[in-house]
């Protein structure tokens, strides 16, 4: 029962915060959304780290966690980046498939899959496509087929994320998120860098200026009083990337309670609450075929996780 809690804790937490990093990004550049996510994560992995006073391990096998990185900026990116385009009900269900490339590693290495994992594949498949056949949101607004495939590419860059962190996690699991976020935040910071030194003009200060949100909050109106876009959007990065990193811990904690194949199934739930808040705080609705199409991949999830 302690892995199960832990799992479903692990799987609202992420969920949380990929809305919240979502609901950032359209109102912050997605570069400064990803590295205020994951320097907040990895001071909540420094501080575990302290607490357990656990000493860097001497092994090269750490190094898959850096290599990990590479996906992990293209994987977020995309889901961050799809989220704030929207549909979230369509990019999140989507963005769960990443538990099938180390499933498509393992076979490339001689793994045979199970029946199950087969049928999760074909049914992830489908379900993709329903969801991508119809367009998204009010007219005008982003096709199906590009929430679908921000929420492939997000796919893709996690899960080759999670085939590195996974090598490295045999020496160390804290060690190698802690390397894997280490590797995210030194590249983005060197971009951020060099993108506002080509930017700047001669003799003018770096501008940093955050873009009007596309729309009003919610609970705030046209005449009532406005966040202060700057404090708020600090709220959302923060929260996102302390409750993103909490939730990796949660869940390698959970994973020694209990079967795997039990709490990375729970674990690969995270949509769900993606979804919920997107539907009530924001009021999304999806088109029925929307819905069937993100059924069926979280069935699809389901299936290769149980397998």
């Amino acid at each position: 029962m302690v892995g199960i809690g832990l799992a479903l804790a692990s799987s609202l937490l992420w969920g949380t915060a990929d809305f919240l990093a979502g609901l950032a990004n359209r109102r912050a550049p997605l570069v400064t959304v990803l590295l205020g996510t994951q320097l907040a994560g990895l001071a909540l992995v420094c501080l575990v780290l302290l607490v357990h006073r656990d000493g860097l391990p001497r092994d090269a096998r750490l190094g898959y966690a850096a290599l990990g990185a590479a996906g992990a900026m293209v994987g977020l990116g995309a889901l961050y980046r799809g989220l704030a385009l929207g549909p979230m009900g369509v990019v999140a269900p989507i963005s769960a498939l990443s538990g099938a490339v180390p499933l498509l590693v393992g076979l490339a290495l001689g793994d045979r899959p199970s029946w199950l994992q087969l049928v999760g594949m074909a049914l992830s498949l489908l379900g993709v496509a329903a969801a991508a056949a119809a367009p998204s949101g009010p007219p005008g607004g982003q096709p199906g087929w590009v929430a679908a495939g921000l929420g492939l590419l997000a796919a893709a860059g996690l899960g080759s994320a999670l085939v590195g962190l996974h090598a490295a996690s045999a020496v160390h699991p804290g060690w190698a998120v802690l390397v894997l976020r280490l590797a995210v935040v030194t590249a983005l910071a060197s971009g951020l860098a060099l993108r506002q030194l080509l930017r700047r003009a001669p003799g003018a200060p770096p501008s940093l200026e955050l873009p009007e949100p596309a729309a009003v909050e919610p609970g705030t109106g046209a005449d009532g009083p406005q966040p202060d876009p700057w404090r708020f959007t600090t709220t959302l990065i923060v929260t996102a990337g302390t409750l993103d990193a909490g939730s990796n811990l949660l869940f390698g904690i959970a994973s020694g309670f209990g079967a795997l194949s039990v709490v990375g199934l729970l674990g690969s739930l995270y949509p769900v609450s993606t979804v919920l808040l997107a539907r009530f705080v924001l009021g999304e609705r999806l088109r029925p075929i929307q819905l069937a199409g993100v059924g069926t991949v979280l069935a699809g999830v389901s299936a290769i996780s149980l397998g």
